[in-house]
């Protein structure tokens, strides 16, 4: 019996001996028809959630290294070299719809599904029931041989604002990791739901490319910002990214994240280049760049991409599609060949890309995921791409 179940369960006894003193026939019968309600539930959850005997030839080695080492291998091989990905959006809008429009949808129509599934626990809010629904969908592309990745999208813990707002009120940077400290009270307690929504892949044996504090060179959302409304110095940054990383992996144990340091693109001259925020070796296992354009020559500027590929890390796109702004955006008509081919002839050493997902606003539309531009069943074709029925990280030679 899990947590919650169990608590319900010590509620509702309680409560019957609260108003009757002691359990009726009638009160036991009901308990006796709860509690095998939860046993027959968990039986069926253990069932969909047993492990397989290739699985059980993984885990006696390391699974975060076997997917290490996977991602490692990948750009030696002739084919089959860079895993496809989608992102369908934030748990708290709508993910069931979303994985219908982005993954069934696909799979209709080209016949493929994604390697990746990607999802963002939340937009500034989190709530433990939709990112239960998260789990659940992440778990069950897991348990068909994917791969699943985690971002989160954290409300302004100095001031209690939203996600862009860069700044820190009367509060300096650091406060948000000193303890005792409003921002820090904020900060910890979002942690505490990615931490437990996490903490529920970890136990059903899942690794997770986690990618937090996204596009942290970019002037897009608080984590950024400095004490002046400026920008953070690199030494705040890096603190506050290896108090996350600490907090997490030791106090929380979370030993089966696979972290993704993920700066944007350098596309101008306001933007800090990729390794600005860089937090060390020790704490990043996946390099990452963010990337939307028409024009895939724009990734090497400013050695973007080489400044990445010398973090010595595998190197994804971690988000990527189209032009999304007035007069650029393509709507609908983005060759999403464009990225497999950019990658084959420019920025070899990728091994996965991600597509974000579309949204609407009250004006617009942008389109932004494979399903919903052209070529997706030739993009999911190509030679380098792996799909979800190609991924094979299991194999004995990637176990140490």
């Amino acid at each position: 019996m899990d947590t919650y179940n169990l608590f319900s369960f010590q509620v509702l006894v309680n409560n019957t001996m609260k108003k009757y003193g002691k359990l009726t026939y009638l009160s036991t019968l009901v308990l006796v028809l709860f509690v095998s309600s939860i046993v027959k539930s968990n039986a069926v959850e253990s069932r969909e959630y047993n492990i397989n005997d290739s699985e059980r030839l993984v885990t006696k080695g390391n699974k975060k290294s076997s997917i290490l080492n996977y991602l490692q291998s990948l750009q030696k091989n002739k084919k089959n070299r860079v895993l496809s990905g989608q992102n369908i959006g934030h748990a708290n809008f709508s993910l069931v719809n979303a994985y219908q429009k982005y993954f069934k949808q696909l799979k209709e129509q080209t016949g493929l599904l994604p390697a990746i599934l990607g999802i963002d626990y939340g937009s500034e809010t989190f709530s433990a029931s939709y990112i239960a629904q998260a789990n659940r969908l992440l778990l069950k592309h897991w348990n068909k041989g994917g791969l699943v990745t985690v971002s989160f999208s954290p409300s302004n813990p100095w001031t209690g604002g939203g996600l862009k707002e860069r700044f820190t009120g009367s509060a300096k940077y650091l406060d948000i990791i000193k303890q005792g400290t409003e921002a820090n009270k904020r900060w910890y307690k979002t942690l505490d739901s990615i931490a437990y929504g996490l903490s529920q892949l970890r136990d059903a044996g899942v690794i997770v490319l986690f990618r937090p504090l996204h596009e942290m060179n970019g002037d897009f959302f608080w984590w950024s910002t400095g004490s002046d409304s400026g920008w953070a110095y690199p030494n705040e940054f890096k603190k506050l990214w290896i108090d996350t990383y600490n907090y997490f992996t030791k106090t929380k144990q979370l030993d089966n994240l696979l972290w993704v340091y993920a700066p944007n693109y350098q596309s101008n001259n306001e933007i800090k280049p990729v390794d600005y925020y860089y937090p060390g070796s020790s704490y990043v296992d996946i390099g990452g760049l963010d990337f939307y354009d028409n024009n895939f020559d724009r990734l090497s500027e400013r050695q973007s991409y080489k400044k990445m590929l010398a973090l010595k890390k595998p190197l994804g796109l971690t988000e990527v599609g189209p032009a999304f702004w007035w007069g650029a955006h393509p709507q609908g008509e983005f060759d999403t060949q464009k990225v497999i081919k950019a990658i084959r002839n420019k920025y070899p050493s990728i091994v996965y890309f991600m597509f974000w997902q579309g949204w609407s606003t009250l004006f617009s539309s942008t389109k932004m995921a494979i399903v919903e531009n052209k070529n997706a069943k030739q993009l999911l074709q190509d030679p380098w791409v792996i799909t979800l029925d190609e991924v094979n990280w299991k194999q004995e030679r990637f176990i140490k």
